[in-house]
C-alpha cells in the first residue's frame, strides 16, 4: 500500500499548507515528511490520526505499513474532520 500523496498534496494545496507546516502540524521533522513522500517511511498510528483529522482524509488510507493498519482497525480508529482546526492550525505554524 502507497502513501496517498496525491490526496494530502490536494488538501496541501487547499488549505496553502507547505511540508514545513505539515511537519510541525504533525510533530514531525520536515525530513521525516519527505521520507513519506517519498515511500521511504510510513506515518505512525499517531501521526495518520492528527493528519486525518486536520485534513479529512480517512485514516485508513493514511496508514501504509500493513501492521499499523491491522492495529488501527483493532482500535477502531476513525477520523473526524475539522476544517476550523485546519485553517487555525496552518495559520499558527
Amino acid at each position: 500500500m502507497t502513501f496517498p500523496k496525491s490526496l494530502v498534496r490536494a488538501w496541501m494545496k487547499r488549505t496553502n499548507t507547505n511540508q514545513k507546516q505539515l511537519a510541525s502540524a504533525l510533530d514531525l521533522s520536515e525530513t521525516t515528511i519527505c521520507f513519506v513522500f517519498q515511500g521511504r517511511r510510513h506515518l505512525s498510528l499517531d501521526a495518520a490520526e492528527r493528519l486525518a483529522n486536520l485534513s479529512g482524509i480517512p485514516v485508513e488510507k493514511l496508514l501504509t505499513d500493513p501492521d499499523t493498519t491491522r492495529l488501527a482497525k483493532l482500535l477502531g480508529k476513525r477520523t473526524n474532520s475539522h476544517p476550523e482546526k485546519v485553517r487555525d492550525h496552518v495559520r499558527d505554524a
